[in-house]
């Protein structure tokens, strides 16, 4: 670890990573080396994705593949389900996610397996489930029955529909289609 590496969040230290980089020189951050807005403007958001679980940007069977697993495992288990409903109204949504994503955690197939490959799949699992969670803790404590997530849609677009449904039928469905 670097010796200019400086404490924060409560104490907290923080580490060097080879993900994103604060580049002053170019007012960007990047990510992998390709700096954010550029990523913004020419990628979809499950690129970047794959883009940081991956370290390349992928080629058009790599995403399509990636796309496939990740629209098979949007779906929470019956007991996450159920934990969400049981979550405080008031809870904040960073506290959502980090209980939700412990609770994938322990209920996960290969979670006493660390190879490179089972994480690999433990954090696609973790990408596709955790807005599926937050968007369940939105309706409910909303007073709105849950939306179960949609494989016929993009990641954002499934989101947006589960949190938003009937806003997103009438007023911005049709401009989420390039989603």
């Amino acid at each position: 670890m670097s010796e200019d590496i400086k404490k924060g969040l409560l104490g907290i230290v923080v580490d060097e990573t080879e993900v994103s980089k604060v580049m002053p020189e170019i007012n960007s951050l990047t990510y992998r080396g390709y700096a954010a807005q550029d990523l913004c403007e020419y990628c979809r958001f499950e690129e970047v994705a794959y883009l940081i679980l991956n370290k390349d940007l992928p080629n058009s069977i790599q995403l399509k593949k990636f796309e496939k697993e990740e629209r098979n495992q949007r779906e929470l288990s019956k007991n996450l389900y159920e934990i969400i409903k049981h979550m405080p109204k008031k809870s904040h949504p960073m506290d959502v996610a980090r209980t939700a994503v412990s609770v994938m955690g322990l209920e996960d197939k290969e979670t006493s397996t660390s190879s490179p490959e089972a994480n690999m799949r433990k954090a696609l699992r973790i990408f596709a489930k955790t807005p599926t969670a937050l968007a369940a803790f939105y309706r409910i404590r909303s007073g709105k029955k849950i939306i179960k997530p949609k494989k016929l849609y993009h990641f954002l677009k499934t989101f947006f529909i589960c949190v938003l449904e009937k806003y997103l039928k009438k007023k911005l469905l049709k401009h989420l289609m390039y989603l």
